[in-house]
């Protein structure tokens, strides 16, 4: 989600998929605290995704996007990553709220990075930049993001794209919007139908990622 440009794969996918059934979307860029605050109450229509229990009587649409989070490092590193106990003494960068976020799916989480050189980053284009630099052993973060902040930074650094090593260990986790009306939430499950139908689903995707190991 990219506030500047008021795009990015989740915003796209939400703004073409209500327009392809017919309704036009005002988006607003809130931290997730706040915008879950304020659909709870009822300040706005719908948030992008929702964990909360405080929005009885919601709707939550069909899944439209996930995040690929995942362990990254550089391939001249030659790191044996075959769970997270292997990151024990390397240097650690995450997004920001990553030990709250994995603690609800991987229960061995901050045990694995309390052993290790550990920090929790707001900018990921930063993350990214540490990572790409030999500054960080290992990134994580989503996939599709490190490819869109790489774009910009691996311009004139000492490593491209082409020289990460992915380890794929945590599972992709599927969002869907949640609305308070269920009219709006069958409309945008209409719509996404036709993004999916009609390749504009898939066009999204690869605006934002060009992803270089694709067919490699």
């Amino acid at each position: 989600m990219i506030e500047e440009t008021s795009s990015g794969i989740f915003t796209d996918l939400i703004s073409q998929a209500f327009a392809a059934a017919g309704h036009r979307v005002k988006l607003e860029f809130l931290p997730n605290r706040r915008a879950f605050a304020a659909f709870e109450n009822r300040k706005v229509d719908g948030v992008l995704y929702y964990f909360g229990d405080k929005a009885q009587g919601s709707c939550r649409t069909e899944p439209y996007g996930n995040y690929q989070p995942m362990l990254m490092a550089l391939k001249k590193n030659a790191f044996k990553i075959d769970s997270l106990d292997d990151v024990g003494g390397r240097r650690v960068g995450a997004f920001l709220g990553a030990r709250d976020y994995f603690a609800l799916t991987v229960a061995n989480y901050a045990e694995a990075v309390a052993a290790a050189d550990y920090r929790e980053e707001p900018d990921l284009a930063r993350l990214t930049k540490l990572l790409l630099n030999d500054r960080l052993d290992i990134g994580i973060f989503d996939w599709r993001i490190f490819l869109w902040t790489a774009k910009t930074e691996a311009e004139g650094s000492l490593y491209t794209v082409r020289d990460i090593e992915r380890h794929p260990l945590f599972p992709i986790a599927w969002v869907s919007a949640q609305l308070w009306n269920p009219a709006h939430c069958e409309a945008f499950n209409r719509g996404l139908a036709i993004l999916r139908s009609d390749g504009r689903y898939a066009a999204i995707h690869r605006k934002y990622t060009l992803d270089p190991f694709d067919g490699s």
